[in-house]
């Protein structure tokens, strides 16, 4: 652990993950290592691009087949019913739109997912088409 709290490594048996943050203590990568071998078993690299709040927008993994997440959408601060600024209410996960939506409490009421659809077929997908 870091003086702040942050955690930076770990340990357990034949494993060392480690941990990197930018320097508002948000976190960057984490890796995790087969003991004292120079090669990673899985490094998750969160993208650093960021909304105006600090939250994450992106999370990419270099380990091949790992579905990645894009455009993470978060609620905005008004002043109604709607999530808050940290609620995530949208993302593309392997190709898959998802959506959230929140109860005035902040608790999950609706999980949608969909397949991800394209600029030159907006609206539909192979499997959702009509004779």
């Amino acid at each position: 652990w870091r003086s702040n709290g942050i955690l930076a490594e770990r340990t357990a048996p034949g494993l060392v993950e480690t941990f990197a943050h930018d320097g508002l203590d948000r976190l960057l990568t984490a890796t995790a290592k087969r003991g004292n071998a120079s090669a990673d078993l899985r490094k998750l690299t969160t993208a650093y691009g960021t909304d105006r709040l600090g939250n994450h927008t992106a999370l990419t993994s270099s380990v091949a087949g790992d579905p990645q997440v894009t455009g993470i959408a978060h609620g905005a601060r008004t002043n109604t019913a709607a999530p808050g600024p940290d609620a995530v209410t949208a993302a593309t996960v392997g190709g898959v739109d998802t959506k959230l939506t929140y109860d005035p409490a902040g608790h999950v009421t609706r999980h949608t997912a969909r397949p991800a659809t394209t600029a030159s077929s907006p609206g539909t997908h192979a499997a959702c088409r009509r004779p």
